[in-house]
């Protein structure tokens, strides 16, 4: 299904030479990059999961171009990162209003400040919580 959806898109660079993100990258005429997903046979998996999947369709956007250009070297280590607003307290005191979170293939970065890491580890269900404090005073003494 997927190679169906994705043939016409890609028959028209059937004989062309396509360059790799890095070269357009080099050549500044990269624009942007658009994948795309789905879910054919796989409907237990959430929308993070299905990033990590190995059927993942990616083409870049070049300046000057209206057809996105099918990308030969799809990066094998995505990482989604986000972040979320929301407040962080401890008895009824705010010290962060908000927090980042990495994902990719094997685990879930959870930081908070500059000093707190909470990885979650998807296949073993394992966690680990870190604390380094910061070298930067300013917030060291919020971390802290």
């Amino acid at each position: 299904m997927n190679f169906y959806d994705h043939m016409q898109k890609q028959t028209s660079f059937a004989k062309s030479k396509l360059q790799s993100l890095d070269d357009l990258k080099k050549q500044g005429v990269l624009e942007g990059i658009t994948f795309f997903l789905s879910n054919y046979g796989n409907t237990n998996l959430n929308q993070y999961q299905l990033l990590f999947q190995d059927e993942i369709y990616m083409y870049a956007n070049i300046k000057g171009s209206t057809v996105p250009q099918p990308v030969v070297d799809i990066p094998i280590d995505l990482h989604i990162a986000e972040t979320v607003e929301m407040k962080i307290s401890v008895n009824g005191r705010v010290y962060y209003s908000q927090y980042q979170i990495v994902r990719s293939k094997e685990k879930v970065v959870i930081t908070i400040g500059k000093s707190v890491f909470i990885t979650i580890f998807e296949e073993t269900k394992g966690l680990i919580i870190k604390f380094t404090p910061t070298p930067i005073l300013k917030y060291a003494i919020i971390d802290w």
